[in-house]
């Protein structure tokens, strides 16, 4: 049911989520939820994955998180009463005897300039669902908490929240300009011989991933796959 009481005054409505000098001084970037812990640390060269033995950081997938935020903007401020955080999602576990809980807690997020000072701490919360009667009305995006002034908002849009380590990671396993970088490669396998796959002459000047390129197999291919 609509709540009879009165909303609190408006704050940050209509502010960005996120101030640009806030997101040019992170150093450090923090993402929990429950038991799943992220923490992407900035370094000289590139920002990394702490929790993941400090592999590279997909850097489309935190550019696009940090500039929705600074795009974002506070749609509706909601409510101030701890009582509701439970309903709307942005509880932490440590409010809720110390367990994370769907559609109950939300994904915290923390930044952290050079010197370890918090800069912006949140929690990320359920998201606004079609219909759905509020303290005050608003539309779309996902509920977010202030955790400094415990105050609820709900945003005009809804940011992808990564907070598993292994999906922030950029993973390389081989990286080629072109393919006038190979001109050989072999596969080895216990128990079998070895494959040597070597390329014919010289491809053209300029080439793409759509260029063709002939090799020869040192071994006679199965069957049907020549």
């Amino acid at each position: 049911n609509r709540r009879s009481q009165q909303p609190p005054e408006p704050g940050l409505v209509g502010k960005p989520v996120l101030d640009v000098q806030t997101m040019q001084d992170a150093a450090t970037l923090r993402f929990d939820k429950g038991d799943e812990h992220a923490t992407l640390v900035s370094t000289p060269k590139e920002w990394v994955v702490k929790e993941a033995q400090d592999f590279p950081v997909q850097r489309d997938f935190l550019s696009e998180f940090l500039f929705k935020l600074t795009e974002l903007k506070y749609e509706r401020l909601v409510t101030t009463d701890p009582k509701v955080f439970g309903e709307l999602g942005v509880l932490m576990p440590s409010e809720n005897g110390g367990k994370a809980e769907a559609e109950k807690t939300g994904s915290e997020f923390q930044i952290l300039d050079s010197q370890g000072k918090s800069r912006f701490h949140v929690v990320f919360g359920n998201r606004r669902r079609a219909g759905e009667v509020v303290i005050v009305n608003g539309t779309g995006g996902l509920y977010l908490r202030d955790v400094d002034s415990n105050t609820v908002y709900l945003l005009s849009g809804a940011p992808r929240v990564i907070t598993k380590p292994t999906d922030w990671i950029q993973v390389v396993v081989l990286k080629l300009e072109s393919k006038k970088d190979i001109k050989q490669f072999k596969v080895s396998k216990p128990g079998k011989p070895e494959m040597v796959v070597t390329r014919v002459g010289e491809p053209p000047e300029k080439v793409d991933y759509d260029t063709k390129v002939d090799w020869t197999l040192n071994v006679e291919p199965p069957k049907g796959r020549k």
